[in-house]
């Protein structure tokens, strides 16, 4: 069981992908599928909420109602840091890596 009320509710903040329908690599005759984007624990970010204001000057619910933050800039905001230019599979990792952090730390809590 995770912990935070928002968690345990399944809200979370969305990583922006690239739109694959958009992809000049796609054929035609190919059904248009959108993938599940991955997302972040809502409980996680909602911490950073100033930094994400900072670099972006909006809220995380403008944000996420917008399509997210990528990877980068995600990072950025959990790392209360500004943005600056990386790898997507860098910054991906790192993030990923936090949200096992994250979810491992909230399952001690609530055991």
């Amino acid at each position: 069981m995770m912990t935070g009320a928002q968690w345990e509710h399944g809200k979370t903040f969305p990583i922006y992908l690239p739109d694959i329908k958009a992809s000049p690599y796609r054929h035609a005759s190919e059904p248009k599928r959108t993938p599940k984007a991955p997302a972040l624990p809502w409980a996680m970010i909602a911490p950073h909420a100033k930094q994400a204001r900072i670099n972006h000057s909006m809220s995380l619910d403008t944000l996420a109602q917008r399509g997210g933050l990528d990877w980068s800039e995600a990072l950025a905001v959990l790392q209360d840091r500004l943005w600056k230019r990386m790898s997507a599979h860098t910054a991906e990792t790192v993030v990923r890596a936090l949200v096992v952090q994250f979810v491992g730390v909230a399952g001690r809590v609530a055991a």
